[in-house]
């Protein structure tokens, strides 16, 4: 079964979240259905990465 859902290149949010992964030189995380419950769960499990991944940046300046 394939995941085929528009918004994973149309959100708005995800465009945002894809570009400042591309920022730090991170790849951004794709979907993967045995990590996400749903579309809000991997928005979610994005944003915490980031989040981490921008304390990482911070701290190591």
């Amino acid at each position: 079964m394939q995941f085929k859902d528009d918004r994973l290149f149309t959100d708005p949010e995800l465009i945002e979240l894809r570009t400042k992964f591309h920022e730090l030189g991170e790849v951004f995380p794709g979907w993967n259905w045995d990590e996400y419950n749903n579309f809000d769960d991997y928005k979610e499990k994005l944003r915490q990465k980031l989040k981490k991944l921008q304390e990482k940046v911070s701290a190591d300046k």
